[in-house]
């Protein structure tokens, strides 16, 4: 079957009416103000037409009868939206499977269908049908987004307003931190067709420079590498709030995320395009320092016409102002089918109760470690005890926070303050895995004592633990709380150095024991851990 039918010339023409035009006809007919030849004349429908529609004959559609009925296909549509609706979207080749799974099991062949999967046509023809349903792009969330509930909103909320009665709307702020690359992307070009990969020379890099957007901003993300105590003390003291954000929500409540960077980020693009087509831009790959400035001030003059509408459009939608909670529960999985009958009623409550029992068990079996966040309730103001509190305080003021975990090795250089660690590992074998007690039992046996202070010091080789795993790595320098250690990262059942130095901070508890360096294995940069094997 084509997928677009072309009309052979002199061919007999088919409908060319729209059923308004029809029924505006039919109206002046039943009412007398025209005849069947007038209306004929006037609206462009053939005489006969007017009459089968006026006798109520010839009123199915013109072409093949469908395959499904329309409650065959209402059921599909359901199935898809509630499938989507919590987390797991089907695809045009899923749709597809899942219509040849239902005919299989009702036992039927349609001889249209090869093998009985329905084709591509079926499918376009399908979606010109519901036009409640449109192929998009996904866009990927973490478990630990997905994991954001009711409870977690509302709790904000409950907080958010109290914290913010009698403020006025023009003294609520947002903060947040992002940063412009540069990189000014990969624009469509017109060139020769089958041209497999045209090139344009343009010098890039992955090198990002990174912003905050706002120095009076009042309401963000908990990371405690955004405060100091200093910094809540003034606040204070000039009455100023501090509102902490739900960890990994900010695709749900931070309002520059939502509906502010996208386009700074594109105007960015834009802007660093132009700069690298100057003859001073163009033998550059990165964006020096000095010249930053320069490009940031274009860009912010880029904004300047639509960010009230943008900020506003952002606080609205992130429920902040007007407040409004609703606006953000209708967001989540367990709100998007409310008010829908006909899709409860078509997938029915065991459907509804599987999807619900999937998602839970996808959210709540992950347990990644994330940046080190303030121990203070989302949408409460954020003190200076808040930071002085033991539970936030997690190392020696001058060491380097203990955010990273040491086996992420890259960034996302567009994802938001909560999700912008990436964890990955170059093989598929694990560290071996042990328990607190068994890590604890294990350093006994080796060393049939505590670490003492004089095995820490630079430059020796230790092994530290870390979430039940046990890692070897080199001290670069030593503090009484602890030691920052550069850690080496798993290769099959050896180990290696990571390119980029892994340097973060282990307390003294974390440090399991002393030993030898690493045995180098041939001409590869490959290393075995006796203690370890």
């Amino acid at each position: 079957m084509p997928r677009e039918h072309k009309r052979k010339l002199g061919a007999r023409s088919y409908k060319n009416y729209t059923p308004e035009t029809l029924e505006a006809a039919l109206a002046e007919v039943k009412t007398k103000k025209l005849s069947l030849r007038k209306a004929a004349e006037k609206y462009q429908i053939h005489y006969n037409t007017r009459w089968l529609k006026l006798k109520g004959k010839h009123t199915r559609p013109h072409g093949k009868p469908r395959v499904f009925t329309d409650e065959e296909e209402n059921a599909f549509t359901a199935h898809v939206i509630a499938m989507s609706s919590f987390g797991f979207p089907v695809t045009a080749w899923d749709l597809r499977l899942i219509v040849k799974s239902y005919l299989d099991r009702q036992g039927r062949t349609v001889r249209a269908f090869q093998a009985n999967p329905p084709g591509k046509d079926w499918l376009t023809s399908f979606l010109r049908r519901h036009h409640e349903l449109t192929q998009r792009i996904a866009q990927n969330i973490s478990h630990a987004r997905a994991a954001t509930d009711e409870e977690t909103v509302n709790n904000f909320f409950n907080n958010l307003e109290e914290e913010l009665r009698d403020i006025p709307p023009s003294n609520i702020w947002n903060y947040d931190e992002t940063n412009l690359v540069d990189d000014p992307g990969k624009p469509k070009i017109i060139t020769k067709r089958g041209t497999k990969s045209p090139e344009r020379i343009r010098n890039a890099s992955k090198a990002c420079t990174s912003i905050m957007d706002g120095p009076k901003a009042v309401i963000g993300d908990n990371l405690s590498s955004h405060l100091n105590v200093h910094v809540i003390q003034e606040c204070q003291s000039n009455n100023i709030k501090f509102i902490a954000l739900p960890p990994n929500s900010t695709h749900l409540l931070q309002a520059l995320d939502i509906a502010y960077f996208r386009s700074m980020k594109e105007n960015w693009r834009k802007t660093l395009s132009d700069w690298k087509s100057t003859s001073h831009g163009s033998r550059l790959s990165t964006v020096p320092k000095d010249e930053f400035p320069k490009l940031l001030k274009q860009l912010m003059k880029k904004l300047e016409a639509r960010s009230p509408e943008n900020l506003k459009s952002g606080f609205r939608k992130a429920g902040i102002y007007p407040l409004n909670r609703d606006v953000v529960l209708a967001r989540l999985c367990t709100r998007s089918l409310e008010g829908n009958a006909a899709i409860k009623d078509a997938l029915g409550d065991s459907f509804i109760q599987h999807l619900n029992k999937t998602r839970t068990e996808s959210v709540s079996t992950r347990t990644i470690r994330r940046k080190k966040r303030l121990n203070v309730p989302p949408g409460r103001s954020i003190t200076a005890a808040d930071l002085q509190d033991p539970e936030n305080d997690a190392h020696d003021p001058a060491v380097p926070s203990c955010s990273t975990d040491h086996r992420i090795t890259r960034k996302n250089a567009d994802s938001s303050s909560d999700e912008d660690s990436v964890e990955y590992q170059e093989s598929g074998e694990r560290p071996e895995e042990f328990s607190s007690d068994e890590v604890d039992q294990y350093q006994e046996q080796i060393r049939g004592s505590s670490f003492s202070e004089k095995d820490k010091s630079v430059g020796n080789f230790v092994l530290v633990k870390y979430e039940g795993k046990m890692y070897p790595g080199k001290i670069i320098s030593t503090t009484n709380e602890g030691a920052i250690i550069n850690a080496m990262t798993p290769f099959g059942k050896q180990w290696k150095w990571p390119l980029n130095r892994d340097e973060i901070f282990y307390r003294n508890e974390e440090i399991v024991m002393k030993i030898e360096a690493p045995r180098k294995q041939g001409r590869r940069e490959i290393f075995d851990v006796p203690e370890l094997t």
